[in-house]
């Protein structure tokens, strides 16, 4: 740390740790201690090391999640406008359970941090890690974290749950899932309205992720590369997790 001579002034530079920019005072009087000059010249600084890049979402996942957004939101209108789109609200709901289905496999014969051994934790570690939900510190995890490991299996759960009762649902007027003359008609009317109720789960669970995934951005948002991992496949790894 040292007093310089810059022009008519004098600087300040606080240099002792080479990996951050340094802490300027820029005055105009002479300082006590310090030495008489002309122009001075700052020691360069010793550049950061850039960050490094691992891979995070493999290319399955990556393809199974955004497509999931998409008919999810195809669902939603087809459901809404009824009639002639129920059509459409079947096919996509087929294609969401495939979808859901190939991913349960996929989380035991994936990568590594497609895998559900990876993000999912015993209720020891989700209890550890509540505490810093209220707190703005990252969270040392490339992949999900204890909590978000389990909102995402509560979500494909819910989304099994929601493709098969609609392949049993009749409502007596614009849908009759293609299984339904398997079941009684009390059976498949209960499964109707189970397909409906399941859905308000499904959008709150939907939320969450949604609002976790802000936040997380948020609290880690110049550490990590939150959003763009889900399209590249790729996360960065720097300071904010060492």
């Amino acid at each position: 740390d040292s007093w310089w001579r810059v022009g008519s002034g004098w600087l300040w530079v606080s240099a002792q740790n080479y990996t951050v920019p340094p802490d300027l005072l820029l005055c105009t009087k002479t300082p006590s201690g310090a030495k008489a000059g002309g122009f001075a010249r700052i020691p360069p600084m010793i550049p950061e090391a850039p960050p490094a890049e691992v891979p995070v979402w493999d290319l399955p996942v990556r393809l199974v999640h955004w497509a999931i957004v998409i008919l999810f939101g195809c669902q939603a209108v087809t459901a809404y406008l009824g009639g002639e789109m129920m059509r459409w609200h079947a096919m996509s709901g087929y294609t969401i359970l495939t979808l859901v289905v190939f991913r349960i496999l996929w989380g035991f014969a994936g990568s590594t941090y497609a895998r559900f051994r990876e993000f999912v934790r015993g209720p020891a570690e989700v209890v550890k890690f509540l505490p810093q939900l209220l707190t703005r510190k990252p969270v040392p995890a490339i992949g999900h974290n204890p909590l978000g490991g389990w909102n995402v299996m509560a979500l494909l759960i819910v989304l099994l749950m929601q493709g098969l009762s609609g392949l049993f649902a009749n409502d007596g007027a614009d849908f009759e899932g293609p299984l339904a003359k398997l079941v009684s008609f009390d059976a498949s009317w209960w499964l109707s309205h189970f397909h409906r109720w399941n859905l308000k789960l499904l959008a709150v669970l939907a939320g969450v992720h949604v609002l976790a995934v802000v936040q997380h951005d948020q609290i880690i948002g110049n550490c990590r590369d939150v959003h763009g991992s889900t399209v590249r496949g790729r996360t960065i790894v720097d300071r904010c997790q060492r």
